[in-house]
């Protein structure tokens, strides 16, 4: 399967530029176009149009229909399209009367995230002893990585339960990594790399998997017929609208090896990748970190079996492993 991509569309030097999927290309019938540009241009389907499968992979649903009110036009000559959002694809074969995309991870490539970390060593030979004990087959883990940050988020601060969140955690000693204008963050506008190796360093990451739509985009969104039975839209008429939205950080954190804490929310797609209480814990109100994180801090060593647990998963979500999905026209398995 030949591998093709653009992200002139897409954030720069984001983690969608880091999953090289173009290292699995070959010869073959088929193509695999990644990067939302590959969509839009449609030059890249006339440049193919000899191979037999035409795929699309869809990082980004339901974020495209905020701003695009003609999202579906993006789809048009492809034969199937794998999406990381299920609603999404579930309903959009709904409205087009036939099975064009199918559900996949939000995949990694678990080689590029390679934090480089060397201020100790005490958590990286904790986590070794870990593995021995478990009979566990994984690369041993450096034992230069040293935990010198309390908890770390990465993102920005959409709402008010986000600002909330970040009052808790700037009482620690924490790293905050945007691409915004922030008072309270302590880095921003890093490469994907330095983000990496800063999110490495923490004990704890907080994670959201939600969008927070502005009036536009949800305009945008309400403009498509049937709307209402796409089970990602059925809070967009909430006093605080919000979509599902799978995120990177998940696999970040569990590659850095820094404990997910990550917020419940009406759909948690997080449980289609990582099973609560044995690779993450859930807290419901921002109120609870205020309890949540110093019995972590307190108690780090009782939750290295969750780190371990998260980094051996995450290597499910391979790109290699998306890559045989796809060639196989198969799709994820919860």
């Amino acid at each position: 399967m030949k591998v093709v991509s653009d992200f002139s569309g897409d954030y720069q030097d984001g983690y969608n530029t880091s999953l090289n999927i173009e290292q699995y290309s070959e010869d073959g019938d088929a193509v695999l176009f990644y990067g939302i540009q590959c969509g839009i241009d449609k030059s890249y389907l006339d440049r193919h149009k000899g191979y037999r499968r035409k795929i699309l992979l869809d990082l980004w649903s339901p974020c495209a229909f905020c701003n695009d009110p003609n999202h579906f036009s993006i789809l048009d000559g492809f034969d199937e399209v794998y999406s990381i959002c299920p609603y999404t694809s579930d309903w959009t074969n709904e409205q087009l009367g036939r099975k064009l995309m199918k559900y996949c991870f939000y995949p990694v490539t678990p080689e590029a995230i390679n934090p480089k970390n060397t201020e100790g060593g005490i958590v990286g030979k904790l986590l070794n002893n870990l593995r021995l004990n478990l009979g566990a087959v994984s690369a041993p883990v450096p034992t230069d990585l040293e935990k010198s940050y309390d908890v770390c988020y990465v993102g920005g601060l959409y709402s008010q339960e986000h600002r909330a969140m970040m009052d808790i955690v700037s009482k620690y000693k924490y790293i905050f990594i945007t691409q915004g204008g922030e008072k309270k963050a302590t880095h921003r506008y890093l490469s994907n790399a330095d983000k990496i190796n800063f999110v490495a360093k923490c004990k704890v990451g907080i994670c959201f998997n939600k969008l927070y739509p502005t009036e536009g985009h949800i305009v945008n969104k309400k403009s498509y017929s049937g709307w209402q039975s796409n089970k990602a839209f059925e809070h967009l008429s909430d006093p605080i609208p919000i979509l599902p939205q799978i995120k990177t950080r998940l696999h970040e954190l569990a590659l850095c090896r820094t404990l997910i804490l990550c917020h419940r929310d009406p759909w948690n797609l997080v449980e289609d990748y990582y099973e609560p209480g044995k690779d993450f814990i859930y807290f419901d109100n921002v109120e609870d970190l205020n309890t949540i994180i110093p019995e972590i801090l307190n108690n780090y060593g009782v939750y290295q079996h969750m780190i371990e647990s998260a980094y051996m998963k995450v290597r499910n979500y391979s790109t290699r492993h998306l890559v045989d999905i796809v060639q196989q026209g198969a799709e994820f398995k919860k």
